[in-house]
């Protein structure tokens, strides 16, 4: 499909960008001045095309900031932890971490054992009065 065969009317420029058909240098068909340096284009066009992908990541690294410093109560210790894995549940029992971002960086503790250590410590909190 030519750049001029696909409608740009109602378009913005940045929707025109996000189609795979077309680049940087196809604005001016659709009426749209490209003034900036070729390198800044094709960067607009990486971020344009990538943009969904770009802010699921940020979300994902702001929901994990704010875990990153949810507190482990002492009690939870000395409760089965079940869904861990053996090696994980050794290690954080022995070092006892007092948030699960120090959960998290303790060698031999998968994202999938933090994940569950996440329920067992929000599973506390709502157990304790």
């Amino acid at each position: 499909m030519s750049p001029s065969a696909g409608s740009a009317a109602g378009a913005t420029a940045l929707a025109w960008l996000s189609r795979p058909e077309t680049d940087y240098g196809t604005l001016p068909s659709v009426g749209v001045a490209n003034e900036l340096p070729s390198e800044w284009g094709q960067c607009l066009e990486v971020r344009v095309r990538y943009r969904g992908y770009i802010d699921r990541q940020q979300r994902t690294a702001e929901r994990a900031a704010t875990w990153h410093e949810t507190p482990l109560a002492d009690q939870l210790w000395s409760r089965e932890l079940t869904g861990l894995s053996r090696e994980a549940g050794e290690k954080l029992r022995r070092w006892r971490p007092a948030t699960v971002g120090q959960a998290a960086r303790i060698a031999g503790v998968s994202p999938s054992d933090v994940a569950v250590l996440l329920v067992h410590a929000r599973r506390g909190a709502a157990a304790t009065p």
